[in-house]
């Protein structure tokens, strides 16, 4: 093996956890950078050191992720590079200072944090967020404007409010500090945007959001209240992650995007390993204006194609989404754009470059696309350019032309988003079978075990794997406690294919785990670290050598290979409660999907398990049915009797749906107060006998409950047949109709008489 290659810079990343959209971002463009300058990255993906994560478990084990920053070799590394504004993000002054303080002999860049002897990347949010909130205020009218920062102790939460203040200071508009909320950059911010909309009964103009995290819970918020995003209050975001191309409304942003700091802060390092002297990179936010704040106009938009497309909104076309889209490709589809003007406007040009035009504009779809392009938006974006572009035809030959190119545009660009899409989810679904399926991968021989394991990792992409493990794991008492190993053995490891379980396990102190002759130095590599532990004991450490479309993978990886090498340690030393293990790792691997209060699937859950029934090949052609269920007066009931006995109601529900639809039927609570069932009635039950059977039970149940108040629901019911194309959704939509009608004749007083 070569030991740190001669002549390749070794840099090390400091980022909060992978599955953090943000830090995800930052990561993948610092690997990118890496990639194409040739040097190995060493990625320590703690967690941030405040945060509170989407479950209770996960948010108890912090310190356990943040262990991984121990095993940074320090001496070996030419350059590091913090994410101090993500690691606290509560700022501790005093623990960021203390964790830059231990590489001052190295150069250091941090993020986000300016610090003294240290380089900085961070983005102005000053042009960015300013404008954006001038263009609702200018371009919507807007007054009422409503602000969700994050925590008050994070200066980045506080710069963003402090531009708020400045833009309506500039346009006279009074500010209220009624209007203004703190939500927090990542977790739950709900009952913040509830707060809001409670003291203003819903009627604000606009929510401008902190960062794009914060805006999916206003998403959420307005529509559980029946409101529409961009048409009744416009909701807007910062950062520009993936998660904000998924909304739907997209969402209106402000492009911060996290991958440019990563792959800047990776330049920025390389240029200090040189220089040694330190400097900030300011990088220049600007807005995207999406749908989630309804039709504009475009002092945004520069360009003569952009404006004629701005130009054409109006309250029966599809601009928004166009414009939005316009957005995204902006930078590629100018290119393509003027081109093609040019050659539609220059009467001495007999025809226009069809091939040309089409290559260059599919390229940038091929380029730029992911599964959150869909056909019809592209529909609405061909169509809304092709009239754009229309009156720069200088003949009505090129009319035609014109048409036949979007024509085939369409057509091209469609056929490649399917395929694109197939593929995507076919990799997913993949990479989630066998990253479950290591959990799996236990008998008796611990050797033949740990081979197998390593020859999955294979199986996964994962270019080189290393299992550092403890000669005797430390139990956990305390999960907020956690302590790094001093030493750990190399107890199995692969380079591509060649797995090795090695007879004599080499030892190796903490700061030798990522730079030993075991490490294969050979080609560049991205090397991630990650703890292994489970919620009764840490087990040690793996590093692996990833490529970037792994990192969204990289937790669940670690926790399923945590898990796989516990159920070895236990298979050893307790083989006749084998079974037990089974079990609880089966508990593990589907956790995720149940309902805290109820034990029912939560939403996830439920429409994977009753997709996966509807498209069984055992149940192709039976008959179905899927039921969406809603509490009626929950929110009632929680202001006067109190939360608990709002979950009271919600868990009788519960028990209506097990009677009404026994063992055999999946149920899940897929919302607040919603419910959904996917069963497999009898030939002589229909909509009507479905739903007067779970009213009656639920009546029954509510009239025995001893409480004061009674609990009723609204249902509808949709009838399908299951075949491999089945899509629960589009039938729980079909219910839902049915659903809204009964709703209008629910009762009006909750209470008995």
């Amino acid at each position: 093996m070569i030991y740190l290659t001669a002549g390749r810079l070794n840099i090390g990343l400091l980022i909060n956890g992978l599955e953090d959209d943000f830090a995800n971002a930052i990561c993948k463009g610092a690997a990118e950078y890496a990639k194409i300058s040739d040097i190995n990255l060493f990625v320590f993906p703690g967690q941030n050191f405040q945060m509170k994560l989407t479950t209770i478990g996960d948010t108890l084990f912090n310190s356990q992720y943040g262990t991984v920053f121990s095993y940074i070799p320090k001496d070996n590394l030419d350059a590091i590079i913090i994410s101090a504004g993500s690691i606290f993000n509560k700022y501790d002054e005093q623990q960021a200072i203390d964790l830059i303080r231990q590489f001052s002999d190295i150069p250091t860049v941090t993020l986000c944090y300016e610090s003294e002897g240290c380089g900085c990347v961070r983005y102005d949010a000053s042009v960015g967020l300013g404008t954006l909130i001038e263009h609702i205020i200018v371009d919507h009218g807007c007054r009422k404007i409503a602000f969700v920062a994050g925590s008050e102790d994070n200066c980045d939460s506080r710069h963003r409010l402090q531009i708020y203040r400045d833009v309506l200071r500039k346009h006279s508009i009074e500010y209220r500090e009624d209007l203004v909320e703190h939500g927090d950059f990542s977790t739950d911010s709900t009952q913040c945007i509830v707060r809001l909309l409670d003291r203003f009964d819903n009627k604000i103009d606009a929510i401008c959001c902190a960062n794009d995290h914060i805006a999916t819970y206003a998403y959420k918020v307005i529509e559980e209240r029946g409101l529409r995003v961009g048409q009744d209050i416009i909701v807007t975001g910062y950062d520009n992650v993936s998660l904000s191309l998924s909304l739907n409304p997209l969402l209106t942003t402000v492009n911060a995007n996290p991958s440019n700091i990563g792959s800047t802060a990776v330049g920025l390092a390389m240029e200090m390993i040189k220089t040694r002297k330190p400097r900030t990179i300011t990088l220049q936010s600007m807005p995207l204006i999406r749908e989630s704040c309804g039709f504009h106009t475009g002092p945004i938009y520069s360009s003569t194609f952009s404006q004629s497309l701005a130009a054409m909104r109006s309250k029966d076309d599809k601009s928004a989404v166009s414009i939005g889209m316009f957005n995204y490709f902006r930078d590629d589809i100018l290119p393509f754009s003027d081109l093609l003007i040019d050659q539609l406007s220059d009467p001495k040009t007999e025809s226009i470059n069809h091939d040309q035009l089409l290559s260059i504009f599919i390229n940038v779809i091929k380029s730029r696309a992911s599964d959150t392009l869909f056909a019809m938006s592209v529909y609405d974006f061909v169509k809304s350019m092709h009239a754009a572009t229309e009156r720069f035809c200088s003949s009505e030959k090129k009319r035609i032309q014109l048409a036949d190119l979007y024509n085939d545009i369409y057509k091209k660009t469609c056929s490649f988003l399917q395929a694109l899409a197939c593929t995507q989810k076919q990799e997913s679904r993949n990479y989630n079978l066998l990253i479950s399926s290591l959990t799996f991968l236990v008998n008796s021989d611990q050797n033949a075990c740990l081979s197998e394991i390593m020859q999955h990792l294979c199986r996964l992409n994962v270019r080189n794997a290393y299992l550092y493990l403890a000669e005797k794991s430390i139990p956990i008492t305390d999960p907020s406690v956690a302590h790094a190993f001093d030493r750990l053995q190399l107890k199995a490891y692969h380079h591509g294919v060649n797995c090795v379980v090695p007879d004599d396990i080499p030892d190796f102190e903490r700061g030798s785990l990522l730079c030993n002759d075991y490490i294969d130095f050979s080609k560049r590599v991205t090397l991630v670290t990650v703890p292994l532990f489970t919620i009764n004991e840490q087990l040690g450490v793996a590093v692996f050598d990833l490529p970037v479309n792994l990192f969204d993978y990289v937790h669940i990886l670690s926790r399923q290979l945590s898990t796989a090498l516990e159920s070895i340690g236990l298979f050893s030393r307790m083989i006749n409660y084998i079974e037990y293990i089974e079990q609880r790792n089966h508990m593990l691997t589907t956790i995720a999907s149940k309902d805290s209060l109820t034990g029912l699937y939560n939403r996830y859950g439920f429409f994977q398990y009753s997709e996966s029934a509807a498209r069984d090949p055992a149940n192709n052609g039976r008959r179905a049915m899927v039921v969406f269920v809603d509490m009626d007066n929950l929110k009632p009931t929680n202001d006067t009797f109190g939360h608990e006995e709002g979950d009271f109601a919600l868990c009788l529900i519960n028990d209506a749906l097990q009677k009404c639809f026994g063992s055999d039927s999946i149920i899940g609570r897929i919302g607040g107060d919603e419910f959904a069932v996917l069963t497999f009635p009898e030939e002589t039950d229909t909509e009507y006998t479905i739903i007067d059977r779970f009213k009656s039970i639920l009546r029954e149940l509510s009239d025995n409950s001893g409480k004061p108040y009674h609990v009723t629901s609204s249902i509808g019911v949709a009838v399908l047949k299951c075949s491999v194309k089945a899509l629960i959704r589009d039938y729980l939509d079909i219910a839902d109709k049915w659903l809204y009608q009964d709703k209008a004749v629910k009762p009006k007083s909750i209470l008995k008489e």
